[in-house]
Formats: structure tokens, sequence, C-alpha cells
């Protein structure tokens, strides 16, 4: 009989870049937190990043701009909305409209883009209805555009500079995701914000990790993990270190070798998720959500998915869609969950036996179940050692 666990993490990429630095102020998990909602506006991208994950196929057109807007104007109660495409700035007039959608349900609002056509002209039309910045930058110049292009870290850095000097946003988060070939840069990059930028409040950086199936080389292994991890936490400029439920596994040697207190952990009353303070910064596993929190992502094609683990997916991923927004409202779908009568969220609930009584089950609370279920149909983490045997590819 399977093991039965509180909730699944809906974080399966992780919540990254400005919502990390939600508040965290609670000493115990929360019973309930607001819900988000992810939004690809678009399918296009001027980019062509050698760490992308959006590898899974649309089964459509993307839904007319018309019926999106009317769907996020039936949202209530929706404490964040993230704007994403492939690169939403492509669209900027739909952007904008989206946008200014997207602020009258939502308190926060938060654009997810490269930067590169994030011209100032376009950030005083989206100022007041985006609030959070999360553009990507996963190194300094030699390390971004070996990942998204020569000349990609020149554009992006003028914008983002722009941005920060002139108060465009409330707050900048900007993410860095680690790979295998750029992780030992991190330090660097890590001290580059920090001479730049100073600790004004206003600008945040948040070290992410790669995702991708077991057997991807991007990802990184073990001792790249943990190398990765003290070296930033070597610094003094304060980061959150976001980690994904695929490196999970990890989590028992880290807590061991950076001495992680667990006295120090503290939830967000936001977004449910857990962080441990190590040297002013904080630690934050995705899969140490213990309360029912829900992202939901809608798909360019009208899609709903539960987080993004889907896009790492080749082909079409029709079949892990939890509603549609051209045949009901959203309000439908997350009336559905709450209810549980989701029958593939449900059985994210569900673990093998083994988990509980495993002895890393503190540290890793299950694992990517996610990617677990969209590789193989039940909610055992693919990368874990401990249940390798039972994993098909």
């Amino acid at each position: 009989m399977a093991t039965r666990m509180r909730f699944p993490t809906p974080y399966s990429k992780s919540i990254i870049g400005s919502l990390v630095y939600s508040k965290r102020d609670q000493t115990d998990p929360p019973i309930d937190v607001p819900f988000s909602i992810s939004a690809e506006i678009n399918e296009i991208c001027n980019l062509s990043c050698t760490h992308c994950i959006q590898k899974r196929e649309v089964s459509g057109e993307v839904i007319p701009e018309e019926l999106l807007l009317k769907r996020i104007q039936e949202i209530e109660g929706a404490k964040y909305f993230s704007i994403s495409g492939k690169e939403p700035t492509m669209t900027p007039d739909k952007l904008v409209r989206v946008s200014h959608a997207a602020s009258e349900i939502a308190e926060k609002v938060i654009l997810m883009t490269n930067s590169i056509l994030l011209t100032p002209e376009l950030q005083h039309r989206l100022q007041g209805r985006v609030h959070y910045l999360d553009p990507s930058l996963d190194g300094c110049e030699g390390v971004h555009d070996a990942i998204r292009g020569e000349g990609a870290f020149a554009r992006s850095w003028e914008n983002i500079c722009y941005a920060a000097d002139n108060d465009m946003f409330e707050m900048i988060g900007l993410i860095a995701t680690l790979n295998s070939g750029s992780y030992k840069e991190a330090g660097a990059l890590v001290d580059m914000i920090s001479d730049r930028f100073g600790d004004n409040g206003r600008v945040k950086l948040d070290v992410a990790f790669y995702l991708g199936w077991p057997d991807d080389k991007m990802l990184l292994n073990e001792e790249q993990f943990m190398e990765a991890v003290q070296d930033v936490t070597s610094r003094e400029y304060k980061i959150f270190i976001a980690i994904p439920p695929a490196y999970s596994r990890f989590l028992p040697r880290l807590f061991r070798e950076l001495g992680v207190d667990e006295s120090t952990r503290r939830y967000c009353s936001d977004t449910g998720l857990a962080s441990y303070l190590v040297e002013g910064h904080r630690l934050m596993p995705s899969a140490h959500v213990e309360s029912p929190a829900y992202l939901l992502r809608i798909s360019s094609d009208g899609n709903v998915y539960f987080g993004c683990t889907h896009l790492m997916r080749e082909g079409k991923t029709d079949q892990w869609s939890i509603g549609d927004i051209t045949e009901e409202s959203l309000k439908d779908i997350f009336r559905r969950l709450k209810n549980k009568e989701d029958h593939l969220f449900n059985r994210l609930h569900d673990l093998d036996p083994r988990c509980a009584d495993a002895d890393c089950f503190q540290y890793c609370k299950g694992g990517d179940r996610t990617a677990g279920f969209l590789k193989n149909g039940t909610a055992s983490d693919p990368f874990c050692e401990i249940l390798r045997e039972i994993q098909q590819p």
C-alpha cells in the first residue's frame, strides 16, 4: 500500500526569482496559502539557450488573446501572477495588455524574461502593472553568452541596470541557473552583483539549478552541487539558494556539511515554502512544502498544468493537463483541486512505501514526485538512488 504524503510539492522547478524573497515570518507551515498562476503568452523566443527546459510540443495554436484576458478577469484571490512565454517581450503589446489585466486580479505581477528586449520604453509601459522583474542572468559575461549566445549578456545587463537605477519595479529578482558547465563561476556572479548593486534591497540574486532527466549531462552531480553551494554561501553578499526536488537526494550531506540548524527553518505565508539559514544565506528546498499550495501554469495552447515540470518532456503533454481554459474557467479548475476531485493531482500524493522508511526521507520529503509521475506514471522520484531499480525510462 502506498504511503500517503500530506501534500505534494507543486514547485518541481521551484519558485525562483523575486518570490523567494517573500516575507518568511512563520515557524510552522501555514494552514493554507494563496494560489498563484503562471501564464505563457506566446511560443516564440529570441534565443536558443543550451539549458532551456522547454522541450514539449504544444497541442495547438496559441489561444486567442481575448480568451486569455477573459479567463484572467474571472480569477479571484490570486496572490501572484507570473507572465512568461517562451519570451514574453517578443510580443510587447500583448505583454502590456496581459500585465494590465493581471494587475487587476493579483496582488503582485511578475515578469519572467531574458530582458534583451526589455527596453526602457517597454519598461515605462509596464511600470505600475508589473511589480517584480525576474530576469535570467546565468553568470558573468563569458558564461552567460556561452549559454545564451554572443552579446546576450551586454544587452540584458544594460536593461537590468536601467530598471534598477530608475526604480522601474518594486523588486528585481535575478535568476542564475547553474549547470554542470557553469557552476564554478557562481561565486564570481555573486561578487559581480554585489559590486554593482550592493545590498540595496531592490536587486536580489537567486541561485537555482538546472533541471533535466536523470541521464542529462547538464545536471550537477553531488560533488558539483556541494561545491556550488559551498562557494556561494562563503560570500558576504546574501542570496537565496533554491534547491529543486531533483536535487533532494543531496540534502542529507548538504545539511550535515554546512551545519544547517533546523531551528532556523521559516515558512513563507504566501507560498508555503520553507528555508533554512546558513551564514546569513537562505537554503530553500522546494520539496519541503507542507501546506496545500497551488501553482498553476497556463500553457500557450490553453492547457493548465500543476507546476512546470511538463516542459521537460518532449512531444505533446496533454495527458498531464489538469484543465483547459478553452473549455472551463480557472475558478472551476481550482475548485476541483481544492475538493480533491482531480485524479492526476491526487496521485501525486502516493509514494513508494520505502520512502517513509528511508533515513533520507526527513530531508528529501519524497523528492521530485512530479517528475516521477511524468516519467513513470508514479509519484516516485526518478533521481532517487534508493528507488532506482523500480524506475523505467
